[in-house]
């Protein structure tokens, strides 16, 4: 639920910054995946955390083939979207095939019916520790 919410989050703060900056096509397209990674630290002088994995190229390949203003999710995603919202909709987006042959179908989440954009949802308060204030 806390990576869904913060996907929520990301879409009204763009909202807020489009029209902050007044600038109409300012926008961003964000993807969900569920999957396994190996992560670490590379370099001596300069360290680097880095993650590496097929999922991570899925999870990647999720958000560049989603849609600005949405939130694409994968095949391994959903169930797990759905589990946490039952009523959340999600419509076929495109499938997608991997260098390996995997093949991994991508959905754009839609809210509940009757609610027309996760942009409206009143979203429980983040409190951000590293700037000492509540999200608004």
């Amino acid at each position: 639920g806390k990576v869904f919410n913060m996907a929520k989050y990301m879409l009204q703060t763009i909202i807020k910054v489009r029209k902050k900056v007044c600038h109409d096509g300012l926008d961003m397209r964000i993807g969900l995946h569920c999957g396994s990674f190996v992560g670490g630290v590379i370099g001596t002088k300069r360290l680097r955390f880095d993650i590496w994995g097929e999922d991570v190229l899925v999870g990647n390949k999720v958000e560049s083939d989603g849609k600005p203003g949405e939130i694409c999710v994968s095949e391994t995603a959903k169930p797990v979207l759905a589990k946490y919202d039952p009523n959340l909709q999600f419509h076929f987006n495109k499938d997608m095939t991997l260098k390996s042959g995997r093949v991994v179908s991508t959905f754009i989440c839609k809210p509940p019916l009757g609610t027309t954009t996760f942009a409206d949802e009143v979203l429980p308060n983040i409190y951000y520790a590293s700037q000492g204030s509540m999200a608004s």
